[in-house]
């Protein structure tokens, strides 16, 4: 890995540096160190990014604790390898995913602590208080980490203060139904005020109460089930989702867990 200067950079201060820039999101740190040529491998997310890309992110914040990375091409062996990032699920018990970290964004106050694993997945507790949300822009090139959490962030964008933009959705209309419509046409259905602009979805957040009473088409899509499902808990009326059973196919137990949640908040 060579600096911009042409002189060798130890393992220690690159890493310091890419921590830095994620912690403090700016990239000053990364672009004063990081080599033309150095590509990043992100094992957690399964994504290797080029130099201007890991710039980009680490003003995001977007990558900060998001699991191993690992430096793939440099010019200094004794910095290639997999590495950690500050703040990451093993080193303190603290985890983060795409979706709590967006809800964050939008001002939520989150806790997550992680406990161990179950089935080869992550469980742990998470706290929350209750707070009001704000919109927030999402950009395109975010769009391939989010494609599942799309439709329940947009039922926070529902309640968010402002008008929230999800850009470059396009994939989302390929999945187990056409997401980008299903979660447009019933948020409309349900009186948000809401608009597709070629692949960008628009959500003009509203701090009104929901009437409900309408149907909700889940697209047999369990992701859209559930989303909606919790829509319905801040309905004066319980909306009208058909296809429920559709759920089991991910989370069998949504319901049951749903209901011992509002039972001891």
């Amino acid at each position: 890995m060579l600096k911009r200067s042409g002189e060798m950079t130890t393992a220690t201060e690159f890493l310091d540096a890419f921590n830095n820039s994620f912690v403090n999101k700016d990239s000053s740190y990364l672009d004063a160190i990081m080599a033309e040529n150095c590509t990043i491998h992100f094992t957690g997310l399964h994504q290797t990014m080029t130099r201007r890309e890991c710039l980009d992110w680490s003003e995001s914040g977007f990558c900060n604790g998001c699991d191993n990375y690992e430096i793939v091409q440099d010019t200094d062996d004794s910095i290639a390898g997999t590495h950690r990032a500050w703040g990451s699920s093993e080193e303190d018990g603290e985890w983060n995913s795409n979706c709590f970290f967006f809800a964050k964004k939008m001002g939520g106050k989150i806790q997550i602590k992680k406990t161990g694993k179950m089935s080869g997945e992550i469980v742990g507790n998470i706290k929350v208080k209750y707070i009001k949300l704000k919109s927030i822009i999402i950009p395109k090139k975010l769009a391939p980490y989010l494609i599942d959490e799309y439709p329940i962030l947009a039922i926070a964008a529902s309640q968010a203060k402002g008008t929230t933009i999800m850009k470059g959705l396009a994939e989302l209309r390929f999945k187990e139904s056409d997401r980008l419509r299903s979660i447009h046409e019933n948020l409309l259905n349900s009186g948000i005020d809401t608009n597709i602009m070629k692949d960008d979805l628009i959500i003009n957040g509203s701090t009104n109460e929901i009437n409900g009473g309408n149907k909700i088409n889940s697209f047999h899509d369990h992701r859209i089930a559930m989303s909606f499902s919790i829509l319905n808990l801040i309905c004066k009326k319980p909306l009208k989702i058909n296809n429920l059973k559709c759920i089991d196919i991910s989370y069998p137990k949504f319901n049951q867990d749903l209901k011992s949640i509002l039972l001891n908040a």
